[in-house]
C-alpha cells in the first residue's frame, strides 16, 4: 500500500472511504426495500418480500401493472392480463358478488372460487396448494385477480414451465405438430396393448389421469 505523507490528502482519502461505505449500505437497504411491498388479500395485510415474478406468453414477456407473486411455493399470475389481454385471448370473467373466477377457451374451462384451495377444471374438482386470490398493493391501491400459474395454464391445455433463474412463469401454446405427435403416440400405445391381449377392451384410455399439478 502506498504511504500518504500529506495529512490533508490522507484525510480526504479516509473521508471518501467512509462516504463510500455509507452509500453502499444505504444502497443495499434501498434494494431490500424495493424487493418488499405491503399487500392485502383475504382481509389481511402482509409484508411481501419475494419480489415480483415475470410472465412470458409464447416467449414474449408480458407487461402488467402488478406482476406475478409467489405464495406457498406457488407462482401466481394476473389472470386478466395473462390470459385475456395476451394473444391467448382466453375468455375471462370475475364474478365479484359470488367470488368466482372463470377462464375458458375453445377446449377447456376452469372455475376458481376465490380464497378456496380447489378449482374445477372441465367440471372435475382439483385440489390446490395455493388458492386463487384478489391481491391489493397497499402503496398503489391497485388490486389484481391472481391464479396459480401451472394449474391455470395446464388446465387450459397450454404448456407451463417455471424458470427459477429468471423467476419467470413461461406459458406456451401447444403447436398442431405436438398435438398430432401426441395423438399418434396414444394410438400406438392402444394398438400395442390390443395386440398383446386382443380380448381386452380399452375404453377411455385417458380416464383416471391426475389433474393435480406440481407447485409453480
Amino acid at each position: 500500500m502506498i504511504a500518504i505523507k500529506n495529512k490533508g490528502v490522507q484525510y480526504l482519502v479516509e473521508l471518501s472511504l467512509i462516504l463510500l461505505c455509507f452509500f453502499m449500505i444505504q444502497g443495499n437497504e434501498y434494494i431490500v426495500k424495493a424487493e418488499s411491498r405491503m399487500i392485502q388479500y383475504n382481509g389481511k395485510k402482509y409484508n411481501y418480500t419475494n419480489g415480483m415474478t415475470k410472465i412470458e406468453v409464447n416467449e414474449m414477456e408480458m407487461s402488467t401493472p402488478f406482476g406475478g407473486i409467489i405464495l406457498n411455493n406457488t407462482a401466481l399470475v394476473p389472470a386478466y392480463y395473462i390470459y385475456k389481454q395476451s394473444e391467448l385471448d382466453v375468455m375471462y370473467q370475475y364474478d365479484k358478488k359470488n367470488k368466482m373466477i372463470y377462464l375458458e377457451n375453445l377446449d377447456h374451462q376452469i372455475e376458481f372460487p376465490v380464497g378456496q384451495k380447489y378449482a374445477y377444471i372441465d367440471g372435475k374438482k382439483v385440489v390446490l396448494e395455493q388458492a386463487a386470490i384478489v391481491v391489493k398493493d397497499i402503496k398503489t391501491g391497485k388490486s389484481c385477480v391472481m391464479v396459480p400459474g401451472r394449474v391455470s395454464a395446464n388446465g387450459l391445455g397450454y404448456h407451463y414451465k417455471w424458470d427459477a433463474e429468471r423467476k419467470t412463469s413461461c406459458i406456451t401454446e401447444q403447436s398442431e405438430t405436438e398435438e398430432v405427435e401426441e395423438e399418434e403416440l396414444l394410438e400406438e400405445d392402444v394398438e400395442e396393448e390390443i395386440e398383446y391381449d386382443s380380448s381386452q377392451v380399452i375404453e377411455n384410455p385417458s380416464d383416471g389421469e391426475s389433474l393435480i399439478p406440481e407447485n409453480y
